[in-house]
């Protein structure tokens, strides 16, 4: 008895140590953008010069290293339904009336009043009934700075740009890619997600607040072990 009361202090004790969290978690770094230096234009003696710095200049970004900003705004909303309803029934029967007078020797000689007419009665029914939905509701609003990384051969832009914000022991960490067109960026340098191409956009987080909401490891083992 003994023993198993130690075993399973040490039991609970490494579900605990386990389940627990430190608070500020260990963070890896930021990934860095990797841009490629074409080398800056020769300045013009124009009056019209496009250089950003100008007072006429185009401040979109459309160089490699330039920087602009993203504008994600997603509500999305879906809701789906799916219903079922099976119904079979299925009878035989196999009736032997007449077989060199076997039939009317076995209902003589049967107990209790059976009979082999019918000698087999099958009745089967079978129904099924099932329902389902979904309803699905998602908004995320935020802007990010991103970074050209590249310039395709026909102009179009390769941007990329990470973001990690930190408040007490909670991590949001945010990131975007993709390919956008030079016509696409406003006039104040901003581009909506929505005219992004390839766009890849991640939104996570973790700390204390999302801990709270994953089952802890006695569960998942429970779970595990009896999964029914």
């Amino acid at each position: 008895m003994k023993r198993i009361l130690v075993l399973a202090f040490v039991l609970a004790f490494v579900l605990v140590a386990c389940a627990s969290r430190p608070d500020y978690p260990v963070e890896e770094p930021l990934p860095q953008v990797a841009t490629r230096n074409y080398g800056k234009p020769p300045a013009t003696a124009s009056l019209w010069n496009q250089d950003p710095q100008s007072l006429f200049g185009n401040r979109r970004a459309r160089e490699v290293g330039d920087i602009l900003t993203v504008i994600v705004s997603v509500d999305d909303e879906a809701e789906m339904q799916n219903s079922m309803d099976a119904t079979r029934t299925n009878e035989e029967d196999f009736s032997v009336n007449a077989l060199f007078g076997l039939p009317e020797w076995a209902n003589g000689v049967l107990p209790l009043g059976a009979r082999v007419d019918p000698a087999v009665a099958l009745s089967r029914s079978k129904a099924a009934q099932g329902s389902g939905s979904i309803a699905r509701q998602e908004k995320v609003t935020l802007e990010l700075a991103a970074v050209v990384v590249d310039q395709l051969p026909n102009g179009h832009l390769v941007i990329e740009g990470t973001q990690r914000i930190r408040v007490n022991a909670e991590t949001r960490d945010l990131k975007v890619s993709g390919v956008v067109r030079p016509e696409d960026i406003t006039r104040d340098n901003t581009i909506s997600h929505e005219k992004i191409a390839s766009a890849d956009i991640v939104y996570s987080g973790h700390g204390q607040v999302a801990g709270t909401t994953k089952p802890k490891v006695g569960s998942r083992l429970l779970d595990i072990l009896v999964p029914f």
